[in-house]
């Protein structure tokens, strides 16, 4: 399950459960010429932002969380007032719940902008404190906290959407908004993404130079899954210079909407480690000189080492 984690929704709700998340909220104003006030089609959506890991994004990941957000009063059903009491027009925005104020778009301009009746905070009512509802002291709607379960699919994409239908703050007379989540991938310390290739990663890797000459067969890189990725290069069959890059397909992110059956593919892009000037003064002059031994594997258990990567090939 995820950290703690505290939102705020538009109406001072906000989440109460497992994942961290940040930033704030807050509606805008509305420019306008006149006319009556249009009621909303929904409350209004609440977007999150929320972080994910690379190995989450590989594997995929379920959210489990406690959500907290603003639901109509039970009290009062959504008027504010106590039982028999039928809550005023406000006389200031004549039950519009917004009102005009002048604002100075340019010099010699003046434009009028719609903001929220300051006498009745846009509700278009007014109640005086002892007609208010006990339960909700007029402000028409409770917090109340929900658990909530949902997946993530594995390949989620950086900046997508995923909405949580009606989980949104209510309104009086409206239907819950939703609640988004913006996804962000994190940046990972080995891959980063391959331009122009859904799903696909790139990763830098160090061999020496005897490697890149006499050809290699080891565990070049931890995978996301924690797997080992072992890649053989044979002796006489190529030379690796510094910026090439190979291929390894199907190994990459799985493809959104695929549910695992499609993956992007790994693109190892290979520098060469020279041997220092230290070495080079013990060799002698026109001797055949035996270059610095090969990298050991990395330390992983050998039942995890992957070995059917061995179609990689030069792309450059």
């Amino acid at each position: 399950m995820d950290d703690l984690f505290n939102a705020m929704f538009g109406g001072g709700g906000g989440f109460d459960g497992y994942d961290d998340f940040g930033g704030g909220f807050g509606g805008g104003s509305q420019w306008s010429s006149g006319g009556p006030r249009r009621k909303p089609s929904k409350g209004r959506d609440t977007t999150v932002p929320y972080d994910m890991s690379l190995e989450e994004v590989f594997k995929g990941k379920k959210v489990v969380m406690n959500l907290e957000r603003d639901r109509i009063c039970k009290g009062c059903t959504g008027s504010g007032a106590r039982a028999g009491v039928k809550p005023k027009e406000c006389s200031k925005c004549e039950g519009k719940g917004e009102v005009f104020t002048d604002r100075m778009l340019a010099p010699g301009l003046v434009g009028k902008m719609k903001t929220p009746c300051p006498d009745c905070h846009g509700a278009g009512t007014k109640l005086r404190d002892k007609e208010k509802c006990k339960k909700c002291k007029g402000s028409r709607v409770q917090k109340e906290k929900k658990r909530v379960e949902f997946e993530i699919e594995a390949g989620v994409e950086d900046g997508e959407r995923i909405a949580l239908r009606g989980e949104g703050d209510e309104e009086p007379d409206v239907p819950a908004g939703d609640v988004i989540f913006l996804i962000h991938h994190l940046p990972h310390p080995s891959f980063r993404p391959q331009p122009h290739s859904p799903g696909s990663l790139q990763i830098l890797l160090s061999i020496r130079l005897s490697e890149a000459l006499l050809g290699f067969s080891r565990v070049l890189f931890i995978h996301l899954d924690g797997s080992g990725v072992h890649i053989t290069s044979k002796k006489g069959e190529r030379i690796i210079k510094s910026g090439s890059i190979w291929k390894i397909e199907g190994e990459g992110l799985p493809i959104r909407g695929s549910w695992g059956k499609r993956r992007g593919d790994v693109y190892v892009r290979f520098e060469i480690e020279y041997p220092d000037e230290e070495w080079a003064r013990k060799q002698g002059d026109g001797e055949l000189v035996e270059l610095p031994g090969k990298k050991p594997d990395l330390p992983i258990d050998k039942e995890k080492v992957v070995y059917r990567q061995l179609s990689a090939k030069p792309v450059n």
